[in-house]
């Protein structure tokens, strides 16, 4: 047949090294005294006994072996084996030739090269795509939803940026002074973990169940405690929130939003008690100096208004059967010294300010005073007479 321009080899055909039968099915083919290794079955013409062959079912081939249906005995007479050449070897197809049609399923690709797309156009997988020894992207982003709004990009050096809706809401990068980090909403995080959201609020939320915890721990190691040498801790199955030091819990707020410092009660001292609890919850400590105080002015109040007060005992309402010595904050309003009543929110009295009273004892105690050296006065000038 005519062709233009140079004759393509076809064909090829080599008779194999003579094979001898023997009580066996597996036979190694030559050419040459050389293993020879056909493309399939259906590219070697085999006569047994002066029968031609059919590939696969009388013989098949793997590698250089080939392998009867059944086993040969010596009387059996391989007659030849003709390799029928390799496949006509085609040259390269025009461009825009080849269609997926025509490209066999679980094709495998060996390269040292690199394998691009160019143009416009896009490189589309229905199933797993697999990629022992990495993938190089070269900062390209990387689609994650239909719609193009959800994607992960490393076009700046040292720096993976995550979309999620069209918005760049994660940013993986070294920080200044603190190793890499992760920013949620800021693409310059200046810890390991910066969370930042100028125009509202930036939060982060911890869920539990009813009967969990919720922790947020402060560790120096792997092991033990010291996984949480230090810890903020809320317990959901109470209500209870606990602040932790040295792996041991150290103040307890409920859930009434009553605190507790256990430790506080064995650090004993020698001092007066010196801190007031307002109505709104503040602590505030009780100072006595004057550079604390303005319109200093002499009290008026003495033995008179002490004397309208009553002493009294009771039990306090969650104290048990405790007896408590005191006086009613209603009756030191109502006798006018309303400067050493605390009052609450709808003004009404509330508790007393004892460490202050110990003025109007003291203004008692100085008439008191006076009036027994008047009397003493006059007891000597009586006794003179």
């Amino acid at each position: 047949m005519p062709f233009i321009g140079t004759q393509p080899e076809v064909g090829g055909y080599s008779v194999l090294d003579a094979l001898t039968a023997s009580a066996t099915a597996s036979y190694t083919l030559q050419l040459n005294s050389a293993n020879f290794v056909p493309s399939s079955a259906n590219q070697l013409l085999v006569s047994l006994n002066g029968v031609i062959q059919k590939p696969g079912s009388s013989f098949t081939v793997s590698g250089s072996t080939l392998t009867f249906s059944s086993a040969l005995s010596s009387s059996d007479s391989i007659d030849f084996i003709i390799s029928m050449g390799e496949p006509l070897l085609i040259g390269t197809p025009s461009d825009g030739t080849v269609s997926t049609s025509k490209i066999a399923s679980n094709v495998a690709i060996s390269t040292t090269g690199n394998i691009a797309t160019t143009g416009s156009g896009t490189l589309t997988s229905a199933g797993l795509i697999t990629a022992s020894a990495g993938v190089d992207v070269n900062g390209t982003e990387i689609i994650l939803d239909a719609d193009a709004d959800t994607s992960i990009t490393a076009d700046t050096d040292d720096q993976i940026d995550i979309k999620l809706g069209g918005a760049d809401s994660y940013h993986l990068k070294a920080t200044a002074a603190h190793g890499n980090g992760i920013g949620i909403g800021t693409s310059a995080p200046l810890r390991q973990l910066h969370i930042s959201n100028t125009s509202a609020n930036s939060e982060i939320a911890f869920t539990a169940g009813t009967s969990g915890q919720s922790s947020l721990l402060f560790g120096d190691g792997l092991t033990g405690t010291d996984v949480y040498r230090g810890y903020v801790q809320y317990n959901h199955q109470n209500d209870t929130l606990i602040l932790a030091t040295s792996a041991t819990s150290r103040l307890t707020i409920d859930d009434a939003g009553r605190f507790r410092v256990p430790t506080v009660y064995s650090s004993t001292t020698g001092s007066g008690a010196n801190v007031n609890v307002g109505t709104d919850g503040r602590f505030e400590r009780s100072t006595s100096s004057r550079k604390y105080k303005n319109t200093i002015k002499d009290a008026t109040h003495g033995l008179d208004d002490l004397l309208k007060l009553r002493s009294v005992t009771y039990k306090g309402n969650n104290d048990g059967d405790i007896v408590f010595g005191g006086l009613i904050a209603e009756e030191v309003h109502d006798a006018g010294l309303t400067e050493f009543v605390q009052y609450d929110d709808d003004n009404k009295p509330d508790a007393l300010a004892y460490g202050n009273m110990v003025s109007l004892c003291v203004k008692a105690i100085q008439e008191l005073s006076a009036k027994n050296d008047a009397l003493e006065a006059k007891v000597k000038a009586l006794e003179s007479k």
